[in-house]
């Protein structure tokens, strides 16, 4: 994906990043008004991919996470989103885990403020 982010084949670059999800949702995309700017932000995918890559740690490497973490994920979301919460909260020492009224990557704002806030008063 680099490389060709690096080429300015931008268009490509957001379609690699996008490979792993279904069919669908880059049909969607690439079919919605959004799909532009989408390409456009295509150079901020490259830092998403090196994250995303680290999830795929051992949980031994997750255990060593040494603060305190919360993991929220929409109450309708894929299943593997879910999996992956799960699978981290057993991994990380000191995990708070939090479902929340969200579908997919539409969060109600006053929501997500709420629930940091009150794990950051903890």
């Amino acid at each position: 994906m680099v490389d060709l982010v690096n080429a300015g084949d931008l268009e490509a670059a957001t379609e690699f990043f996008m490979k792993d999800m279904p069919p669908e949702w880059l049909a969607a995309a690439k079919a919605g008004p959004g799909w532009p700017t989408m390409v456009t932000m295509a150079p901020s995918l490259v830092a998403d991919a090196d994250a995303l890559a680290g999830a795929y740690l051992a949980p031994a490497e997750w255990a060593r996470v040494a603060q305190p973490v919360l993991l929220m994920v929409g109450e309708q979301t894929l299943p593997i989103f879910t999996e992956a919460a799960a699978a981290l909260a057993e991994s990380i020492p000191d995990t708070t885990s939090r479902a929340v009224a969200a579908r997919d990557y539409s969060w109600d704002p006053q929501t997500m403020a709420d629930v940091l806030a009150e794990f950051f008063a903890l």
